[in-house]
């Protein structure tokens, strides 16, 4: 599921790497690799945090890694149901995260990195989407995207 628009992750095999995950679902790297095909998970110098403040507190004492792996649900985030379409989802999903205290998620995570790499003039890192919530995925993706074509990222 790489949505960067670059090719190959051979570069980044012994480069920093960062997997947001949910903790209470925890995946192993190669459940992940079976799951979205990417040899990168197979790579070593793969860090792990498992919440909002966690990521934060990583990116802000860490250098910032040459990729991140988002997942949306990080914990005990109800998913939206199936049994409605996409627009009732996406209605769904704009509601709860228009709630102050709604529990953070990847797309929070995302957010929040698009904003400080742009205040701090750093370079944003590759990323992945490695979520099983569809709805979650398609508004990471569109988040980043819509950073890169409002050129509030550069990427190496």
């Amino acid at each position: 599921m790489n949505i960067t628009p670059l090719i190959g992750f051979e570069h980044l095999k012994d480069k920093p790497k960062l997997l947001l995950d949910d903790q209470v679902k925890e995946r192993t790297l190669q459940a992940i690799h079976d799951f979205t095909h990417e040899e990168v998970y197979l790579y070593p110098n793969w860090d792990r945090v498992y919440s909002y403040d966690e990521f934060v507190e990583y990116i802000k004492t860490h250098p910032m890694p040459a990729l991140i792996s988002f997942d949306y649900d990080l914990g005990d985030v109800e998913s939206v149901p199936s049994d409605i379409d996409e627009f009732e989802q996406h209605e769904v999903f704009e509601a709860y995260h228009n709630q102050l205290d709604h529990e953070k998620t990847g797309y929070d995570c995302i957010k929040w990195l698009v904003d400080y790499c742009f205040d701090n003039k750093i370079i944003f890192p590759r990323i992945l989407i490695h979520t099983q919530n569809a709805v979650g995925y398609d508004n990471i993706k569109y988040y980043y995207r819509n950073a890169l074509r409002n050129k509030m990222i550069k990427l190496r």
